[in-house]
């Protein structure tokens, strides 16, 4: 104690200590401070450098740096700054890589510049860089403008290689892409009904559903999806709202409109009726300026900047499977047409928070696995690592300072260089416009605005002035293309100092129109000699040289624009009489729609195809050109007396002779061969079709006779042959209509190499175009509410009531009437379509069964066919069930029937799929159960609930009949098995009597009705 009192050393030592461990918290919060700023410090260097990686990945992507055994071309639709180009690249990473194949990266860029000019500059590029490069073992073609411009370009620039598309919108489209056994690929699934149904929720108020749309192809395939979905919604209306025929205020004052009774969904919006374009960030900032409700989109491309979310397609995912496919092809040897159209669901949700806080929209309605970007983060989480020790707290407020600082001069600069963006759109709106009317050499209106113009012409007196500068080719060939520019130039401006500006035109080539209005035929004359005259009057500043023109004009007053096209065309025809005919270069007269002679037409169209229209390999017209000739003809000109015949050439063996002896030699010999046939049809309408063959408008003067001289000429000059199609044109058939019989009248006699032509007849084509028919116009009956069901009921044996119906399809076609199943089934089996067909009629029953219970009968439980091709389209099982749980009536109402063909062809599969049904609540019935395969093998292999007995067992059926014994031994059998029975086909009360005595359950035929319509079923339920 003493110590402890008087112990002064004590005391010194304590507050040494107090020291030390002041100084140790001292230098402890400096080394904390020192540590979490070089911590800060290191987050933000490496936040700025995996920045400019990004940045650098999305500018720049090297698809070089990894080197496989087998090489791919991707060719994508849009650039590499388009929001989902790198979902693509990382999915095709993930996928060829790994499967030690490398690829080459494309770019159409057709959000960009959607023209034909784009288009064809592509293809310049691509066919120069194919023509330099190892063959690419597949083709990779990402969204629908790849697919498009794989296809236009196939045999020339992708033959014989295999094509992947993925991210394909319209359905149509891909389906008839994989018809080629060298395509396969998968459907970018719009996911428009999960997002309307998500909606409907989330909106409890909602009564229409409003899809903003353009005219672009992309948008025209979005409203083929909408209207694809548009019956399954009954308490909703639908709308679209077109910007391509709004101007921006309009579509602004539109979607400013629309209250918390529409479902807005933002689909697609490129252009407006003003020829703007648009790319998504700035239609997406539009509408945020001026809706009053959420936006929904069912692309990832504008969540998170103000669009609240939607189902969405995951492009990673589908890249990946695109690549995936591509390596079965050229690693595995697998057939592009043994991989199946892929339509599986592979879509997510994504919302964005700070959307669904501002319209105050119930979160715990967004399905489990929902993904929500803009989530608020909480202080701590953002501030956790300047939290520790006090001193952090400052130094956050400074970075937090910092931030604010630099997202405010960012906000600014954004806004200078938006303002600046949209004024150079806005100026280069302008330019567009300029430049789409005007030719670029010389400055003049071009026929776009020519056309533009027509409205101008009408119902007053007008004059048509065609010149057509005279030997152009030859002055060209001569003085060079610069002096023959000189030339159009200098010609140009004699006409608009003639005729003024407004009403000059460059026709195209060495072709110019001018038009007066409210003037005489004499003045129409005096202008148009007095313009040739100064043409003939022009020096060059080295070269004496003095061309001429001639002039063809028509005179009259057009009522409609059909009129104007006429005058033009002649006033074309008289400049061609002015040319070889009349020495003053002048010639035409008052307008007549039959004034041009029929010869005189026919050889003008064949010499007077443009060269931008024309073969570069024969000189030959293309086949746009001749389409177009052709059906002029067939309208004004052709003499139907002397049978107008349409003729399709095939040359045989030109594909081994191009592998033989190169591709120049090639176009060489499809020169001389175009060059024999005109020696027989020199005045005749001839083009060359594809690679290696023609088609020919000609008159049936001893065809057969010609054509075995050509087949001659040709073996004897080329050594290879030809086969022909032929096809006599009727009045009022179109012209594309006759190249294509045709063309299907050559392809019939392919294999038989000793036939030199076939004539088309009706067989050929009808089948072909019942079927084309079908196929086309399966999603339009849909849609249309033509696809119909009938019910036929089944009976219960014991109490004599009805215990079930069966659902039947029928298709009530504007054209042909009512289909039975038996015309259309097959095709949409062929291809993999029926899974449509089936689920609309689950939509049909649903839709049936609240009619029914409206009207007051007992409900009974309906069975629906399905195909084994629809377990192989979608999840059939996963859809079935959400239609069903969603139409709030029990699964104990909907019954499944599956042929048995069906479980003998694809046993894993079905027998996959029947366990789930059963596990979900529903009754799998076996149809046709017996019908001639394995059957008993099936009995023992699949569970089901019941069997139907083919209708063949209950034909002539008598008590001393073979079927007797058999149908006997089944129904024991089944009875044994646990297995109901249902026998089909009863027809008389013996046959219903003979089968309640061998214990069959149900019963179905037309002894106890036929399949009818809902109106005739719910009439006779109720008179029952």
């Amino acid at each position: 104690m003493k110590k402890a009192v008087a112990g002064t050393p004590y005391k010194a030592k304590s507050r040494g200590w107090g020291r030390k461990m002041k100084f140790l918290l001292v230098f402890f919060a400096l080394f904390l401070v020192g540590s979490g700023s070089a911590q800060i410090l290191y987050t933000s260097q490496q936040n700025a450098s995996e920045k400019e990686e990004r940045d650098a990945q999305v500018t720049v992507y090297d698809t070089g740096s990894f080197s496989g055994s087998h090489h791919a071309l991707f060719l994508s639709s849009y650039s590499p700054t388009f929001p989902t180009y790198m979902d693509q690249i990382t999915g095709l990473n993930q996928s060829l890589y790994a499967n030690d194949m490398d690829y080459d990266a494309e770019y159409l860029d057709s959000k960009n510049y959607q023209d034909d000019a784009n288009r064809d500059l592509n293809y310049q590029t691509l066919k120069y860089r194919l023509a330099h490069h190892d063959p690419y073992d597949v083709v990779l073609a990402g969204d629908d403008a790849a697919l498009s411009f794989v296809e236009r370009y196939r045999n020339e620039l992708f033959k014989d290689i295999p094509v992947v598309f993925f991210a394909v919108n319209d359905r149509k489209h891909a389906r008839r892409a994989v018809r080629n056994p060298l395509t396969t690929g998968s459907i970018e699934e719009q996911y428009l009904q999960d997002t309307i149904v998500l909606a409907e929720k989330l909106l409890p108020k909602s009564e229409k559903v409003v899809e903003i749309v353009d005219d672009t192809k992309t948008g025209m395939g979005d409203q083929v999806s909408m209207r694809t979905i548009m019956p399954m919604f009954h308490n909703l209306s639908f709308e679209f709202l077109n910007t391509s025929q709004l101007s921006l205020s309009q579509f602004k004052e539109k979607v400013a409109s629309y209250d918390d009774t529409v479902i807005l969904i933002y689909a697609c919006a490129f252009e407006d009726a003003d020829g703007r374009h648009y790319a998504i960030p700035d239609t997406v900032k539009i509408l945020n300026s001026c809706a009053k409700i959420p936006i929904f989109r069912n692309s990832s491309v504008g969540i998170g900047s103000g669009i609240t979310g939607g189902k969405i397609y995951n492009m990673t995912e589908a890249a990946k499977i695109a690549g995936e496919q591509a390596a079965r092809i050229v690693n595995d040897g697998i057939s592009p047409s043994d991989i199946p159209l892929y339509t599986k669901s592979i879509g997510t949700y994504i919302f964005d928070d700070q959307m669904l806080e501002k319209y105050g929209l119930d979160k715990s309605l967004l399905p489990d696995g929902t993904v929500l970007v803009n989530m608020p983060k909480s202080f701590f989480r953002v501030y956790r690592k300047v939290l520790i020790p006090a001193s952090f707290i400052a130094i956050g407020f400074l970075i937090l300072l910092a931030v604010l600082a630099d997202v405010y001069r960012r906000q600014v600069v954004f806004a200078r260089k938006l303002a600046r963006s949209e004024q150079r759109l806005r100026e280069n709106s302008i330019e567009a416009q300029y430049a789409a009317e005007h030719d670029a050499l010389t400055g003049m209106k071009n026929r776009y605005a020519l056309e533009k113009d027509y409205p101008t012409f009408l119902n007053r007196e007008t004059a048509i002035l065609f010149f057509d500068v005279d030997n152009f080719k030859f002055f060209n060939d001569m003085y060079s293309h610069a002096r023959g520019d000189e030339v159009l130039k200098a010609f140009g401006s004699i006409l608009v100092s003639h005729f003024g500006e407004a009403y000059s035109y460059r026709y195209g080539g060495d072709e110019f129109l001018a038009v007066l209005t409210d003037t005489s035929e004499e003045k129409c004359l005096t202008m148009a000699q007095d313009c040739i005259e100064a043409l003939r009057h022009l020096d060059m500043d080295d070269v004496v040289v003095h061309p001429s023109s001639s002039c063809g004009y028509a005179f009259g007053v057009p009522a409609g624009r059909a009129d104007v096209t006429e005058m033009i065309r002649q006033a074309d025809v008289s400049a061609f009489d002015a040319k070889i005919e009349d020495k003053t270069h002048v010639s035409g007269g008052s307008f007549d729609p039959k004034k041009i002679a029929p010869e005189k037409l026919v050889s003008h169209f064949r010499i007077k195809a443009p060269q931008d229209q024309s073969d570069p390999v024969t000189g030959l017209p293309n086949i746009a050109f001749f389409i177009v000739t052709a059906e002029d003809l067939l309208k004004n000109v052709v003499d139907y007396s002397r049978k107008p015949v349409f003729v399709f050439l095939n040359v045989q063996g030109f594909a081994a002779y191009n592998q033989a002896n190169g591709f120049r030699k090639g176009d060489d010999l499809l020169s001389q061969i175009a060059s024999i046939i005109r020696k027989y049809w020199p005045n005749r309408l001839l083009s060359r079709v594809g690679a290696d063959h023609f088609i020919l408008m000609t008159y049936d003067e001893n065809l057969t006779g010609q054509l075995q001289q050509l087949q001659n000429n040709v073996r004897r000059e080329t050594g290879v042959s030809v086969q022909a199609g032929i096809y006599y044109n009727q009045p009022g058939e179109l012209s594309n209509l006759c190249c294509d019989r045709a063309m299907l009248a050559c392809n019939s006699i392919h294999q038989d190499k000793k036939r030199l032509y076939a004539v088309y007849d009706s067989s050929l084509g009808e089948m072909k175009a019942r079927q084309q028919y079908i196929f086309d116009h399966i999603d339009e009956a849909i849609a249309a509410g033509h696809i119909l069901t009938y019910y036929q009921p089944i009976m219960d044996a014991k109490t004599g009531r009805i215990c079930h119906e069966e659902a039947l399809v029928r298709w009530k076609d504007p054209v042909f009437g009512i289909l039975s199943p038996a015309a259309f089934v097959p095709v949409l089996e062929q291809n993999h379509l029926t899974a449509l067909l089936d689920l609309t009629m689950l939509d049909n029953v649903i839709r049936d069964l609240r009619e029914k219970e409206k009207a007051g009968i007992r409900l009974v439980p309906v069975s629906i066919n399905l195909s084994r091709y629809d377990f192989e389209s979608c999840d059939m099982v996963e859809e079935i069930c959400d239609r069903v749980d969603r139409s709030g009536y029990s699964r104990d109402f909907f019954v499944m029937e599956i042929t048995e063909s069906a479980f003998a062809k694809d046993s894993n599969l079905i027998r996959r799929e029947v366990s789930r049904f059963r596990e979900q609540g529903f009754q799998v019935w076996m149809d046709d159960f017996g019908s001639g395969y394995s059957t008993l093998n099936t009995l023992q292999t699949f569970e089901f609930d019941v069997m139907k007995i083919d209708m063949q067992f209950t034909k002539g059926l008598t008590r001393d009949s073979r079927n007797y014994v058999i149908l006997s031994e089944m129904i024991q059998m089944a009875d044994k098995l646990g297995i109901g029975t249902v026998c089909e086909g009863i027809e008389t009360e013996d046959q219903e009597k003979i089968l309640r005595e061998l214990g069959c359950r149900q019963l179905q035929g037309y002894f106890f009705g036929k399949p009818e319509d809902l109106a005739a079923t719910i009439l006779k339920r109720l008179d029952a």
